[in-house]
C-alpha cells in the first residue's frame, strides 16, 4: 500500500496558532496529514498537495490568504470588520481575489474556537456568565452553524478538485451524545423526614393538595417519584444502542446546588446504577468556581461511591471563565470537558461541531483538555428563549440537520425533572422524544 500523500502548508514562521488550528483543521476535521514549510523554493519544487497561508499567492498551490493575526502572541482588542459571507457577516476580511475566501478562515476559526472574545472584557449575566447575545457569532448571525466545520469543507472540496490523488475519505461520521444533568435526582424521594415535612407545610399553605397528596404517595411507595425518570432515559438508550453520559453534582446543597446530599442512599444508589450501563460525570458545584478545592472534594468524593477515576465533568449553570475555569479543570484531573455552550441560547459557542483541545490564550499554548461542544439544552430552549414545544422542535431539527451535513458531533443536555410533564414543562417530554429521534444517525431510524 503507498503512503497516503500530505499536504503541505506554506507559512512565514510557524507559531503555536498555527500548529493549533491547523491540527484542528486538517488532521481533526479533513483527517488529512500536513506538514509546515517555512522555504519558498522547497515548497515551489514539491510535488505535494500545497496550501499557501500569507500575504500574497506565489504559486499555484490554494491559497488562503493570512491577516497576520495567527503571528501574534497576545490577547488585545481585535477590530473586527464584518464582511457578508453566505448568509452572514464574518470578520477578517481578504481583499485578495485568488483567496479561497473573501476573509481570513484560519484567523477567524481561531479566534472563535479559542474563545478569544471571553479574554476581553465583558458585561456579564447575573451568574458571571458571557451571555451568548454578546457574541461575534449572534451578532454575525451564526451561532446556529458550525461555520467552522463548513469552510473546512470548502477547503476540501477545493483540495479534491485540485489534488484528485488526495485521499480525503476519512473515517469520521455523523454522531449523536445525549446527555443529562442531574441537578436534582428526584423530587421527594431522599430529603428525609425533616426537609419533606417542611415540603408539607409549603404544600399546604399554597393550597397544592395535588402535590401533597403525591409526595405522601411516593413516600410511601404507592407511586414512582416525579423525577425517577432514568428507566425511560434508558429505555431509549437500549432500544437505539446510544452512549449518553450522565453528570451528578456531588456538592452540599446550597442557594444554587438544589441537588441532594450524596451522603443518602438513594443518591448513592442512584449513581451505582446509572453508572452499571452509562457513562458518568461530574457536576462542579456553583460554589466551586471560586472555591478551587471543592472542585477536586467533589471529584473524589464520586470516585469514592464509583470506585474509579473520573476523569468528564460539565460546569453547572454552565459557569465557564477564561481560562480560570479549564485550568482548574486540569489541575483537578479532569480531562475531558462538556461545557462549551451557552446557556442562553441554542448554537454553537466555539463555532464548531466536533471535539478539539482547550487553547489557553494566556500562556499561548494546547493544553491536554479535550472539549466537547453542546448544541442544544431543554433549559434554554423553554426557560430562556421561551419557546413552544413545537418550535423548539423545528429550531433542534435545523441545528441537527446543520450538524449532519458535515459530519459532525450534535450532544444535547437534558434535565432528568424536565421529562416529568409538571408546571411549564407540560409537553416537553415529547420534545425530548422527537429531538433525539432527529438526532439518530439517519441509518439508525
Amino acid at each position: 500500500m503507498e503512503p497516503k500523500l500530505e499536504v503541505l502548508v506554506y507559512v512565514e514562521e510557524i507559531s503555536n496558532r498555527h500548529q493549533y488550528i491547523f491540527d484542528l483543521v486538517l488532521r481533526g476535521i479533513l483527517e488529512v496529514e500536513y506538514s509546515f514549510i517555512t522555504n519558498k523554493n522547497d515548497f515551489i519544487n514539491s510535488t505535494n498537495p500545497k496550501i499557501t497561508y500569507a500575504k500574497e499567492a506565489f504559486c499555484t498551490s490554494i491559497f488562503c490568504a493570512s491577516t497576520g493575526f495567527l503571528k501574534e502572541r497576545e490577547v488585545r482588542q481585535v477590530p473586527l470588520d464584518f464582511i457578508a459571507f453566505d448568509d452572514y457577516q464574518i470578520f477578517f476580511p481578504i481583499k485578495h481575489e485568488a483567496s479561497l475566501l473573501p476573509f481570513d478562515f484560519f484567523s477567524a476559526a481561531f479566534y472563535l474556537l479559542t474563545r478569544y472574545e471571553e479574554y476581553l472584557p465583558f458585561e456579564a449575566d447575573e451568574h458571571g456568565r458571557f451571555p451568548g447575545k454578546k457574541s461575534v457569532a449572534y451578532r454575525g448571525g451564526f451561532i446556529d452553524k458550525p461555520v467552522i466545520n463548513q469552510w473546512a469543507w470548502l477547503l476540501k472540496e477545493r483540495l479534491q478538485e485540485q489534488y484528485p490523488a488526495l485521499d480525503l475519505q476519512g473515517a469520521r461520521s455523523y454522531s449523536f451524545v445525549p446527555t443529562y444533568d442531574i441537578d436534582i435526582a428526584y423530587s421527594y424521594r431522599g430529603k428525609g423526614f425533616l426537609r419533606n415535612c417542611g415540603g408539607l407545610l409549603n404544600d399546604a399553605k399554597r393550597l397544592q393538595f395535588e402535590q401533597m397528596k403525591e409526595r405522601l404517595s411516593v413516600l410511601n411507595g404507592q407511586s414512582q417519584d416525579p423525577y425517577d425518570n432514568y428507566e425511560y432515559f434508558h429505555d431509549w438508550q437500549k432500544t437505539y444502542q446510544l452512549h449518553p453520559l450522565y453528570f451528578f453534582p456531588m456538592g452540599k446543597p446550597s442557594k444554587f446546588d438544589r441537588n441532594l446530599s450524596v451522603k443518602t442512599t438513594a443518591v448513592r444508589s442512584l449513581i451505582e446504577s446509572v453508572a452499571s450501563y452509562s457513562m458518568v460525570g461530574l457536576h462542579p458545584s456553583y460554589a466551586s468556581n471560586e472555591q478551587k478545592h471543592l472542585l477536586k472534594e467533589e471529584k473524589i468524593s464520586l470516585e469514592s461511591i464509583l470506585g474509579e477515576e473520573i476523569y468528564r465533568s460539565r460546569q453547572h449553570y454552565i459557569k465557564l471563565r477564561f481560562p480560570e475555569t479549564y485550568r482548574a479543570l486540569l489541575e483537578a484531573g479532569i480531562k475531558k470537558e462538556y461545557s462549551m455552550g451557552y446557556p442562553d441560547m441554542v448554537g454553537f459557542r466555539a463555532s464548531i461541531a466536533t471535539s478539539f483541545y482547550f487553547y489557553d490564550l494566556k500562556k499561548e499554548k494546547q493544553e491536554a483538555l479535550r472539549i466537547y461542544p453542546f448544541a442544544v439544552m431543554d433549559v434554554s430552549l423553554n426557560d430562556y428563549m421561551r419557546l413552544s414545544p413545537e418550535k423548539a422542535i423545528a429550531v433542534c431539527g435545523g441545528i441537527i440537520k446543520a450538524v449532519k451535513e458535515v459530519d459532525g458531533l450534535f450532544i444535547s443536555i437534558w434535565h432528568n425533572q424536565n421529562v416529568s410533564e409538571r408546571d411549564n414543562w407540560k409537553g416537553w417530554r415529547n420534545v425530548y422524544e422527537e429531538v433525539l429521534l432527529l438526532a439518530l444517525p439517519d441509518e439508525a431510524h
